[in-house]
């Protein structure tokens, strides 16, 4: 485990790990793990039954938090709520990794 290191994960990575049931993996990444209350929403989506649905609610060290505000320089991009709330985080707390789906972003470029 990478003590010390945060990261915060959008629906799509979450949902591929928990149905391969390789969300553990993500504790070699980062001591904490976040997941904003617009990802678990979008997750919680496909009702309480769904693997993903049952991961977030059952495994303690995946911590939804509070959505921040987005920036403009996100909002732009015209992503989904999720990403876009993932990315806000990345970019509000320099050092924490953002974990997406789509092209490799580096908070820094935006």
């Amino acid at each position: 485990m990478n003590v010390g290191r945060t990261a915060v994960i959008n629906a799509s990575p979450l949902i591929f790990l928990s149905r391969g049931n390789q969300t553990e993996l993500l504790r070699h990444f980062a001591s904490r793990i976040l997941v904003p209350e617009a990802v678990a929403e979008e997750i919680q989506m496909k009702g309480p039954r769904d693997i993903t649905v049952e991961t977030l609610s059952n495994t303690s060290w995946l911590e939804v938090i509070p959505s921040v505000p987005i920036a403009d320089v996100i909002l732009e991009w015209g992503l989904g709520s999720g990403e876009s709330s993932v990315l806000a985080f990345a970019y509000q707390n320099p050092g924490a990794e953002a974990i997406i789906d789509d092209l490799a972003v580096k908070v820094e470029d935006m």
